[in-house]
């Protein structure tokens, strides 16, 4: 015979079951070891693509580098050790390598800063770090405990991001000249295709270079049409 038991809020690590006949209380077993109660936690977001591998991952979520993005989960259970803090950390390959970056740790298991939380869950907001990859996960553990984890569902993706800053509004560049093209660069990818467009929509899109260094650029290394140095952070094209 079995029944179903709503597990109460009250973690331990020292629990028993005892089963008493009603009406004659010298009928009695108790269960014959101990046994833990925990608490759960729950990713939320990011949980990732349910089509990963198929679709390569990330359509679902599509983070990119150093843009603030809310890691969301829930929890159940407010005692023992369920009071204490929580890690976050992430994988770049789905998991596989288990683990090794640290978002954030010694996080209250609840609201972090001013991020929003689902309801009665906690929330952290994450600088997304610099890794590029379709399959990342991010995992949650309850320090003082940590067989309460949970990562996230499925892969997501985290995308490199750039900003041009020249040319920007009002430069009018003369043909034949050489005009440094620049730009801001947030995620570590090597090379950059650059393109321009006469109509400014890219219907008409061509191309200036297939695969210029994510950086500086000099006529003997890329191609390019003059020498340019890069700043920490940025990257530059010299075009004719």
């Amino acid at each position: 015979l079995s029944c179903t038991w709503n597990v109460p809020d009250n973690a331990t690590t020292a629990a028993r079951v005892k089963i008493i006949l009603t009406g004659d209380t010298a009928v009695v077993s108790t269960s014959p070891n101990l046994f833990a109660i925990r608490g759960k936690l729950t990713m939320v977001s990011p949980n990732g693509d349910p089509s990963f591998p198929t679709n390569a991952g990330g359509t679902a979520e599509d983070w990119e580098v150093q843009t603030v993005k809310t890691v969301k989960w829930t929890k159940f259970g407010t005692t023992g050790a369920m009071t204490g803090n929580v890690q976050l950390k992430y994988s770049a390959n789905n998991g596989a390598d288990s683990y090794p970056y640290e978002i954030a740790t010694d996080l209250v298991n609840g609201v972090n800063g001013s991020c929003t939380p689902p309801s009665g869950g906690g929330c952290y907001d994450w600088i997304v770090s610099d890794v590029v990859s379709n399959q990342v996960k991010v995992k949650i553990i309850l320090l003082p405990d940590p067989g309460v984890t949970d990562t996230s569902n499925n892969p997501f993706k985290v995308r490199a991001g750039f900003t041009v800053t020249a040319p920007t509004t009002g430069d009018i560049w003369k043909a034949s000249l050489l005009k440094t093209i620049m730009w801001q660069k947030r995620g570590s990818v090597p090379a950059v295709k650059i393109e321009y467009s006469k109509l400014g929509n890219f219907t008409d899109k061509v191309q200036i270079h297939a695969s210029a260094n994510n950086g500086s650029n000099t006529v003997a290394g890329n191609g390019a049409d003059g020498d340019c140095t890069a700043t920490a952070g940025t990257g530059c094209y010299v075009w004719r």
